[in-house]
């Protein structure tokens, strides 16, 4: 009970110095005083007291009572000209300090937490009470939840209020914060969760280098493993020594240690930057020098646009053609008008327009695959503003070549083939980075959808997929979306049996091990680390197995993965046998450990890159000074917090009033002052709001 009106500040015995008394007592007074009066204390030869200071008044809500700050901060001294004086002076002063309302009140707590009969303040609270500072808090996570600025909490009560609703007196003001992810680090390491950290950096539009740390984890059920974000540090320097210090402090901060970390630690994902994943000293060298059994991943989607990069430095064609679609980009971004003009056009051919976008930048490939994908469905209205921009009376010479040109090349039959070859390849490539951004995908389905991906470019260089033969049959016929096509000698033609090829032998050098390398296949260090652990999880599959296997069939591969992510051996193959046994692993709990820590590798960074984007939203132009430690909570609860229907502010209400805070009734503080409104327009909104028709 003593708790719940205890403030957080440290004890005050350790200000207190009885050596230093007032130079108006002597040690014998000194002693009858501290006695008679079990509060008072002495500190740098003056009075204080004790239960002032540590009991926080905030608990107790009367109007009136307010604690004196001379008392509570051990200010009281004596006054007059002799020590007579001075000592008649400090018995008046604690005479009438011992009998105040405020004192009294708190001695009266005191007395009852000894006896442990004073109720919980929270349980002191009406009903009422305690709604007015839900509405309070669940208004203030709105605003968090759907990136508002916190200036808007005031607009929101105000209408509220007007609505009907009761939100108190106070905490209506743009200040607020809070802290939820105590509560899931708590759960992480009681249950000894193992868990995977996912890092990249970015800068924000104030331009501070941040670093992103998204953790992965088993949360709540023993099976569902989960991608959140976790934290957003600001970076002094991008080194990978500051990067590799502050990853650890910072979860050690919430109470992920080294000694949880050592047993629970199994995955380390980050993009292919040289101070994140270099081969010297690389923050994953540092890792694992501490950790030594972590596995250390490249993210996929970053190695599959190494994997489109080398294919664009290996197949002819494909940079005029890219150059092409830029200059489409910059020809609608840069000018409304032009973008009106091909509104029109589409209208006109009854196609919805969409957006065109540049192909193969830092974007990952599906951004690449929907400016195409705007191309071909727009092909025809692209068409027919280039014609009438190059016949239009109104632009000059040098502008009607430029349109003359572009409708030379978009109607060639070259351009419509390369087209659909692009087409083919990019769309299966956006799927695939698509279902690698997926956070409930593992290693073991990303390997299979890689593998599949794979499989279908291979077939794609010997029979055309469905855009390329729409194309193929469109340019015998010199005919594309009712556009004649031309022969223009001087557009490459992209070899398409090259292209996919290019494309399937890039996948599997780049995708088929645990970090990108241009370094030849054989030798690969990284490369043979992740098939031989392939070849150990194949050993958990039922497809794998024969008709008829040894008791001991694939133990060894199991024990082997018990080893790389720290689960009980003895358990886990007497679980892999009783599986081998049943073939229904729902049966098999003693494997479950095993099969929970190999979901826990991340093979994607894309939720580091969410964040980034619910950053941009939130860091805007107007909003460019934000601390860390608030952009951090803002985007905690954007990005991992319950929606607003869902969040359930009970406890978080009772945090906050056992931390000395006050609820939306407090009587003992002013009252929000709500400022009036400019009334040069008073006249207009009473005829707005007159009940005429």
């Amino acid at each position: 009970m003593k708790n719940c009106v205890q403030s957080k500040e440290p004890d005050i015995t350790q200000d207190e110095s009885p050596a230093e008394p007032s130079d108006c007592w002597v040690l014998k007074q000194v002693r009858y005083f501290t006695e008679e009066y079990h509060w008072l204390y002495i500190h740098q030869k003056m009075l204080g007291c004790r239960s002032c200071k540590k009991y926080n008044l905030n608990l107790v809500k009367e109007q009136g009572l307010h604690i004196s700050k001379e008392w509570s901060e051990g200010k009281v001294a004596a006054v007059g000209d002799n020590i007579s004086k001075q000592q008649i002076s400090l018995r008046k002063k604690i005479a009438k300090h011992k009998n105040t309302q405020v004192h009294l009140k708190i001695e009266q707590i005191i007395d009852k937490s000894k006896l442990e009969v004073m109720p919980n303040h929270i349980l002191k609270l009406s009903s009422i009470e305690e709604d007015n500072t839900k509405k309070i808090f669940r208004t203030a996570y709105f605003i968090a939840k759907n990136q508002r600025p916190f200036t808007d909490m005031p607009k929101l009560v105000d209408l509220h209020q007007i609505n009907g609703l009761h939100m108190g007196r106070i905490l209506q003001t743009n200040k607020a914060c809070g802290k939820m992810k105590k509560k899931l680090c708590s759960e992480i390491v009681v249950n000894k969760r193992k868990l995977c950290i996912i890092v990249d950096e970015s800068t924000t539009l104030s331009h501070k280098t941040m670093l992103v740390i998204c953790l992965r984890a088993a949360i709540a059920s023993d099976e569902e493993v989960i991608t959140f974000f976790f934290d957003i540090v600001e970076l002094p320097n991008t080194t990978a020594e500051t990067i590799y210090t502050i990853i650890l402090n910072n979860l050690s901060e919430y109470g992920l240690t080294h000694d949880y970390l050592k047993h629970n630690f199994v995955a380390f994902v980050s993009d292919g930057a040289s101070n994140m994943l270099g081969r010297i000293s690389g923050v994953d060298i540092k890792l694992q020098r501490l950790y030594p059994n972590i596995i250390v991943w490249h993210c996929c989607n970053h190695r599959l646009e190494l994997a489109v990069s080398d294919t664009l430095k290996e197949v002819q064609g494909i940079n005029h053609f890219q150059l092409f679609i830029e200059k489409l980009y910059t020809l609608y971004h840069q000018s409304p008008k032009n973008t009106n003009e091909l509104s029109l056009c589409a209208a006109s051919l009854e196609e919805k327009l969409m957006v065109i976008g540049k192909i193969f930048t830092i974007r990952w490939v599906a951004s690449s695959e929907r400016t195409l994908k705007a191309v071909w469905n727009n092909y025809s209205a692209l068409y027919e503003h280039f014609l009438k921009a190059s016949n239009d009376c109104h632009k000059d010479s040098k502008e009607k070549a430029k349109y003359i040109g572009l409708k030379r090349i978009l109607g060639s039959v070259e351009f419509v083939h390369n087209l659909g070859v692009m087409h083919d390849g990019l769309s299966e490539l956006a799927n695939l980075s698509l279902q690698l951004q997926n956070r409930s995908i593992s290693l073991w389905n990303a390997n299979t959808c890689i593998e599949r991906t794979i499989r279908i470019l291979n077939s794609m260089a010997d029979q055309p997929g469905p855009r390329a033969e729409e194309t193929s049959l469109a340019c015998a016929n010199l005919i594309f979306k009712n556009v004649p096509l031309i022969n223009y000698a001087k557009i490459p033609k992209i070899n398409s049996g090259q292209f996919f090829r290019s494309l399937a032998n890039n996948m599997h050098s780049r995708l088929f091990t645990f970090q990108a390398s241009n370094t030849a296949t054989s030798g690969n260090t990284f490369k043979n680390k992740y098939e031989d652990l392939l070849k150990d999880m194949e050993f958990l599959e039922p497809k794998s197995w024969p008709d008829y296997c040894d008791i001991q069939f694939g133990d060894k591969n199991v024990r082997r993965l018990t080893a790389i992510f720290q689960v009980d051996e003895t358990s886990t193959i007497q679980g892999f046998r009783e599986y081998k046994g049943t073939r229904v692993i729902s049966e098999i709990s003693p494997l479950k450990p095993l099969l929970v820590a190999i979901k826990t590798i991340e093979i994607s960074s894309s939720e580091c890159e969410r964040t980034f984007s619910a950053m941009n939203n939130t860091v805007t132009s107007k909003r460019n000074q934000l601390t860390t430690q608030h952009i951090s909570s803002l985007l905690f609860i954007q990005c991992v917090g319950p929606p607003v229907i869902a969040f359930n502010p009970a406890n978080y209400v009772k945090s906050w009033i056992l931390n000395g805070k006050r609820d939306a009734n407090e009587v003992c503080c002013p009252k929000r002052q709500i400022k009036n409104s400019d009334n040069n327009y008073s006249q207009l909104w009473k005829i707005l709001n007159e009940d005429k028709v």
